[in-house]
């Protein structure tokens, strides 16, 4: 069991295989995802962590939507290097990235991951910077509370007959409140992971209806969550496909943030 669930934690496939810059499109790479009709908004951005690792730089953090409307948002990270000189990535002064949410109300907050090659950037980058890139207003929909979220350690044995000391993994357990008059057609959940050092380390988004997900994610009932519904969730996070840093400090905190995908 523990095999599949490593199998299956892919983690969205995203730490290992994340943006890849192979094209420049005007100022920023990946302008591409902009709509032409995108304007600029309010944003926020908490808990924003970057290193280097593997090879490649990565960020990751938590943006809320400081408008008063629902909005589909998209963030712009550009980088400098250790004396504060910025840097181009593959020629482009930023790069986008997108939100895992994809309708966020006023004040709702989503995570964001991304990764690029070193050799992508037009020197060493030692900070990033992120801010708003674009926003589109999307219509109103339900909002998932996120409620009693809670995380256990799972350990094993180092050796057979030995007391379970090794951490190879976190249980975490949340009730989802779906607020609204209105039915939540595809939920998904966003998967926080803080070191013991407080800063976050990784975040995911998890589609309860993708089969790499199924045995990853466990509900007490499947499909949309209707007006008023309350759900149990569990998910498991193994430390297999986790970045080092995150290896090295453990696990300390978890979060989860659910919403509707479009």
């Amino acid at each position: 069991m523990r095999t599949t669930f490593i199998a299956c934690f892919v983690l969205a496939l995203c730490f290992g295989a994340c943006t890849d810059p192979s094209t420049v499109s005007g100022k920023l790479l990946q302008s591409e995802l902009l709509p032409a009709d995108v304007v600029t908004s309010p944003v926020n951005i908490s808990d924003l962590n970057y290193w280097v690792e593997q090879g490649q730089f990565f960020v990751t953090g938590v943006c809320v939507n400081g408008s008063a409307g629902w909005q589909q948002l998209w963030l712009k990270a550009a980088f400098s290097d250790a004396a504060g000189k910025p840097l181009t990535i593959k020629g482009a002064t930023g790069v986008v990235v997108p939100v895992f949410s994809n309708a966020m109300p006023p004040q709702g907050r989503s995570a964001f991951f991304a990764g690029w090659p070193l050799e992508a950037f037009s020197g060493i980058p030692a900070t990033v910077q992120i801010s708003n890139a674009g926003a589109k207003a999307v219509a109103a929909g339900p909002i998932l509370l996120v409620e009693q979220v809670s995380g256990v350690k799972m350990a094993v044995p180092k050796e057979p007959g030995a007391p379970a000391t090794e951490e190879i993994a976190w249980q975490i357990s949340a009730t989802i409140n779906n607020l609204l008059p209105q039915t939540a057609q595809h939920p998904h959940l966003e998967l926080l992971l803080y070191g013991t050092d407080q800063k976050l380390w990784f975040s995911a988004a998890l589609n309860p209806e993708d089969e790499q997900f199924k045995q990853l994610i466990a509900m007490d009932k499947n499909g949309p969550i209707s007006p008023g519904e309350t759900r149990n969730v569990g998910v498991y996070a193994f430390y297999e496909r986790m970045p080092q840093a995150l290896k090295d400090v453990k696990i300390g905190r978890v979060d989860l943030l659910a919403f509707d995908r479009r």
